[in-house]
């Protein structure tokens, strides 16, 4: 192997790691700080988006992951409940609804910008 070529290819072993190691997964506490800011962003997303005339309230972060990608890629599983509160009043004195709507939701934070709800599904749907 000529120098050159072996240049290249440490180049791209190092283009490919470092690319794999940004793509990867990684789990985080779902009661970390940034996880319930970012939690409640979609909750205050999925809320303004649905078609229900009530209130959305967010009961519980099941699931927590990051992605490094350009920014921070925050893949949640959260528990949502419709509430008896109309749209444009207070959450924290609404009654919740019994059945609960599990949401995947997708938030890219990046620091120079503001986050973003990528994408969202909820079974049964909100």
């Amino acid at each position: 192997m000529t120098p050159s070529q072996c240049f290249v290819s440490v180049l791209l072993l190092v283009v490919l790691s470092d690319f794999v190691c940004k793509a990867d997964r990684i789990d985080i506490d779902v009661n970390d700080e940034q996880v319930r800011k970012v939690a409640t962003f979609a909750e205050e997303e999925i809320d303004a988006r649905s078609n229900s005339m009530n209130l959305v309230k967010l009961t519980n972060i099941v699931k927590a992951e990051t992605q490094i990608l350009a920014g921070i890629l925050y893949h949640l599983t959260l528990e949502m409940r419709l509430t008896d509160c109309r749209k444009g009043s207070e959450r924290d004195s609404c009654k919740l609804d019994t059945v609960i709507h599990l949401c995947k939701v997708e938030i890219l934070d990046k620091p120079w910008s503001k986050a973003t709800l990528e994408k969202y599904s909820c079974l049964p749907p909100i």
